[in-house]
């Protein structure tokens, strides 16, 4: 694991906008490894996955989990964090109604 959380720290620091979403996050990580790999379609890319050449969303998750709590410079913006409130909260209200 210590390699991905190496792997997303540097992509915090060096793609700010990483740090509010763990889905551009992962995309961005995707990226270098279908580049470096040489993967250029959806096939390749799945395989890559299955084959953990490549990580997959859960992992990166993770990583960036841990990221975050070593290194609370790297936590989403306050903004962010509202707007992920706002959608908890929605949850919370549609449950409480249905």
């Amino acid at each position: 694991m210590n390699k991905w959380n190496e792997l997303v720290e540097a992509a915090f620091r060096e793609f700010p906008e990483t740090r509010d979403s763990n889905d551009v996050l992962w995309v961005k990580v995707v990226r270098g490894f279908c580049s470096e790999l040489g993967i250029n379609n959806l096939d390749d890319l799945y395989l890559g996955i299955l084959r953990n050449q490549i990580p997959n969303s859960h992992t990166i998750a993770a990583a960036a989990s841990c990221v975050r709590k070593e290194h609370p410079e790297l936590q989403p913006t306050t903004r962010s964090k509202a707007r992920k409130e706002e959608i908890r909260q929605e949850y919370i209200n549609n449950y409480y109604n249905i």
